[in-house]
């Protein structure tokens, strides 16, 4: 008898919270598509907060989680694989005169890249076609360097930051996302065993959105 006692208080005052922080609260639910609910909950206390919460029903048919098989036989079991079906294409070219004494270096490169993947047991395919190039200057013979760079496409993992390379749309469609890139940069070779260099450049990415319903949502993933 004494524990059940015990008991009674602690569900009232779990009850009296639940109903305390229901009455500082407000949201509206949606349901987007059959077995999705999206709930906004905002929230003033303790504090201003705005939530997003998506609920998946796994018993609605075609509903399903599919994710990239870990990697197997000489990959580590760590690390996650591809689902790409075509492997990334790159083309280039170079270029080496001379300007009197100095050396110059261009070159040019295209890159091909093709993404894919499976959703509700339907295949989605995107390609893209990213482009670069890259050029060297010896400004002063074996002293002094500049160097300019530049790109833009799909490059995500291939860019210096790196950034991802697409976005999927509520229906599972890949968006790309777009990448401009640029750097230039100056070397001094002091010494035989001294270089003293320095580097400006810029990396973006546009933002790629699908909304569902009124919301606007870009869930990143590689």
């Amino acid at each position: 008898m004494s524990i059940r006692r015990r008991c009674v208080p602690l569900f009232l005052a779990v009850a009296v919270c639940a109903a305390a922080s229901g009455a500082q609260a407000a949201q509206t639910v949606q349901h987007p598509f059959l077995g999705i609910t999206h709930i906004t909950r905002t929230e003033t206390a303790p504090r201003n907060l705005r939530m997003h919460i998506v609920l998946v029903d796994l018993t609605v048919p075609r509903i399903r989680f599919e994710l990239t098989g870990p990697g197997g036989s000489f990959f580590n079991s760590l690390n996650n694989v591809t689902l790409n079906d075509i492997p990334d294409v790159t083309m280039k070219a170079a270029w080496d005169p001379r300007i009197g004494a100095n050396k110059l270096h261009i070159e040019g490169w295209a890159l091909y890249r093709d993404f894919f993947d499976r959703f509700n047991f339907e295949n989605h395919h995107v390609a893209d076609v990213s482009f670069g190039g890259h050029i060297a200057l010896e400004v002063v013979p074996k002293t002094l360097d500049l160097s300019f760079s530049a790109a833009h496409g799909t490059l995500g993992r291939f860019s210096a930051a790196p950034f991802p390379d697409a976005t999927l749309a509520q229906d599972g469609t890949i968006l790309p996302l777009t990448i401009t890139s640029a750097a230039v940069g100056l070397i001094w070779h002091t010494l035989p065993t001294l270089d003293i260099y320095t580097y400006a450049g810029l990396e973006k990415t546009k933002a790629a959105f699908a909304d569902v319903g009124t919301v606007p949502f870009g869930l990143i993933f590689r």
